[in-house]
């Protein structure tokens, strides 16, 4: 069982969430404003929860899931927390990754005109 309760075993999370224009933020904010998450700029949160033995990506998205929150097909969830042996770990609960709007803006050695006197 997941709850927020019990701050003895409480667990470290950093979520990352797009939902574009008319996703399901009303429940989203409803459950993070009742765990007391903490805004870490747009699209990203902290919060802790308990959960357990549970394999922490899927007891976070088991209790998204059950506040209600509506996940569409182009919604993106990206969870961050520490393993028990002090690594961070990541990945998506919900959606995949999508190129960055950055991509195509460094410039590769290819796009260079060299030029010898």
């Amino acid at each position: 069982m997941v709850t927020h309760a019990n701050k003895s075993k409480l667990k470290q999370f950093w979520m990352s969430y797009d939902f574009g224009i008319d996703g399901d933020y009303d429940n989203l904010y409803r459950w993070l404003d009742e765990i007391d998450a903490r805004e870490c700029g747009d699209g990203l949160c902290s919060f802790k929860l308990d959960v357990g033995d549970e394999e922490p990506s899927r007891a976070v998205l088991r209790v998204i899931r059950k506040r209600k929150v509506k996940l569409r097909d182009k919604d993106r969830l990206y969870l961050i927390w520490r393993t028990p042996d002090k690594l961070v770990s990541g990945k998506f609960i919900h959606g995949s990754r999508r190129n960055g709007p950055w991509t195509g803006y460094a410039v590769s050695d290819a796009d260079e005109t060299e030029q010898e006197g």
